[in-house]
């Protein structure tokens, strides 16, 4: 990115669904946050992000994966870059528990919501959040194929897979 303030970028994948469907997720660090000015980076990240998601819009990306994964979890800013880019954001990765899922999607800060039986509270916490996400006409897409997370996929309208 080639900011000072950024000490790194890892979990950058680039993946092809299809022909016509691209997917590039990244996590972004910074190493000293408590002494940066933070709300300039952000700005910075801001711009950076909609420049990348006006590329994920040209090249045809199928979606943008938790664009601020290492600066925070801000609906409000998921919300604006929504606003800015026509690639769908899948979020939730990192979040766990139905009200925070719920809370993303009724604030209007992601197009996709990411379960996984590992990490939101077994089999029973994925299929809630799947069945929240299904009652607001959206999409679940469930992390990894595991046996778990297949019984989930089996299990939910209009499932993704995530590898």
């Amino acid at each position: 990115m080639g900011f000072d303030e950024v000490s790194s970028i890892h979990h950058l994948h680039i993946w092809s669904l299809s022909s016509e469907e691209k997917v590039l997720p990244c996590h972004i660090c910074s190493a000293s946050w408590e002494e940066i000015d933070q709300d300039e980076l952000i700005r910075k990240i801001e711009n950076q992000l909609r420049e990348v998601g006006q590329s994920c819009d040209e090249e045809g990306f199928f979606w943008l994966e938790d664009p601020y994964r290492d600066c925070g979890i801000s609906q409000q800013a998921h919300k604006k870059l929504r606003k800015l880019i026509d690639t769908p954001i899948l979020q939730t990765e990192h979040i766990r528990g139905l009200e925070i899922h719920t809370d993303f999607i009724a604030n209007e800060a992601t197009d996709y919501l990411r379960a996984d039986p590992d990490y939101d509270a077994g089999i029973t916490g994925a299929m809630k959040i799947a069945r929240m996400t299904e009652g607001f006409g959206l999409d679940v897409e469930f992390h990894s194929a595991e046996p778990a997370q297949r019984h989930c996929m089996a299990a939910t309208r209009g499932w993704s897979l995530s590898v």
